[in-house]
């Protein structure tokens, strides 16, 4: 975090800045990532559903790390 803080002056000032704007963003991602967990849950109930889910997350995996390969 005392890399975002500019001056010693205002140092408690934008550390509350900084830590309201962390806790808002922690909030929203961890909800998001829950809500899409009970989602998932929802839609997939099977075994096979289940490897079909974790395949095809390997697959957007390998893909995701084609563009850094051929840079």
């Amino acid at each position: 975090m005392s890399v975002y803080v500019t001056s010693i002056e205002d140092a408690l000032s934008q550390i509350i800045v900084i830590s309201i704007i962390f806790l808002m963003t922690v909030l929203i991602s961890a909800n998001s990532w829950a809500l899409g967990g009970v989602v998932l849950k929802k839609l997939i109930k099977s075994d096979i559903g289940i490897k079909r889910f974790n395949i095809i997350m390997a697959i957007l995996l390998i893909l995701s790390m084609v563009p850094t390969l051929f840079e």
